[in-house]
């Protein structure tokens, strides 16, 4: 069993990523093929085995989303690396008990630090993280057997970290379209703050992550002086505010799914302490 290095993880889970995308349409493997026959190669454990899959399926989708720069749909869709059917293929057996131990996972790369610690409004166009967690429980299945729950929550999981990496890509690409055009000469930079206030729900983030690239001091505004804003502004929409309109949605969006991680993590957790006590 190899001692695998950040670094290390992080190259083969690469490759595996861009052999899967070479291989699209000629008839090449599937991420779960590519994990399995690294695994088998390697020798590596189930805790191995989990966290390649969750990175090769990260990376896998910001290869696709970055080659498709430019395009109008960028909608990356892929069957992802599934844990649980690495570890059957390599032991498929009824009476194997694949389930790792306690693993301590690195945090992902968080690209929207940026908005971080900045005044936040009530998200009430968002979907709750209990909407999120309702439908693990309907994937997972409450009442089925613990061996059986324990891998739909991996599952669970590894869908999730895809939908991290996708919401983030999506803010990252709508912002930089946004500052670009920021950084323009004869852009009026005060009007579009103006409109950004007066048009969109929870835009100091954004609007604060811009003015910190380009040298200026914060907003500061509390809920009162934002309705107090949108009260008095008006404006039309432009295509800067549809982008960030975009990228407030997908800021959203990108927490909700942060809690839905942190607490199925939380289950998976449990779970494999429950079975590994009861074996």
């Amino acid at each position: 069993m190899p001692k695998w290095t950040n670094q290390e993880f992080e190259t083969k889970a690469a490759d595996l990523a861009h052999t899967y995308w070479a291989g699209v349409g000629q008839n090449g493997s599937s991420l779960t093929d590519l994990v399995t026959k690294t695994a088998r190669d390697q020798n590596l454990n189930p805790e191995q085995i989990e966290r390649l899959c969750r990175r090769t399926n990260l990376l896998a989708y910001e290869q696709k989303f970055g080659a498709l720069k430019g395009e109008a749909n960028r909608n990356v869709e892929f069957p992802v690396a599934s844990a649980h059917e690495v570890l059957a293929g390599l032991a498929p057996s009824e009476d194997t008990n694949p389930i790792p131990k306690a693993a301590s996972y690195p945090d992902l790369p968080d690209e929207l630090s940026v908005a971080r610690g900045l005044p936040q409004l009530p998200m009430e166009k968002v979907a709750s993280i209990q909407d999120h967690l309702n439908s693990i429980e309907r994937s997972v299945g409450k009442e089925l057997p613990l061996p059986v729950r324990y891998q739909r929550l991996l599952k669970a999981a590894g869908q999730i970290d895809v939908e991290i990496a996708r919401t983030k890509q999506i803010w990252k690409t709508a912002m930089e379209d946004v500052a670009g055009t920021c950084r323009q000469i004869y852009w009026d930079h005060d009007a579009f703050e103006k409109a950004a206030l007066a048009l969109l729900d929870d835009p100091l983030p954004e609007l604060n992550a811009i003015r910190k690239e380009m040298k200026k001091e914060a907003l500061v505004l509390n809920n009162e002086k934002l309705a107090a804003l949108k009260d008095r502004l008006v404006a039309n929409p432009s295509r800067e505010t549809s982008l960030m309109k975009v990228a407030i949605q997908a800021r959203h969006d990108h927490l909700e799914f942060l809690k839905a991680r942190d607490l199925t993590q939380h289950q998976l957790t449990s779970t494999k302490e429950i079975l590994r006590v009861g074996h």
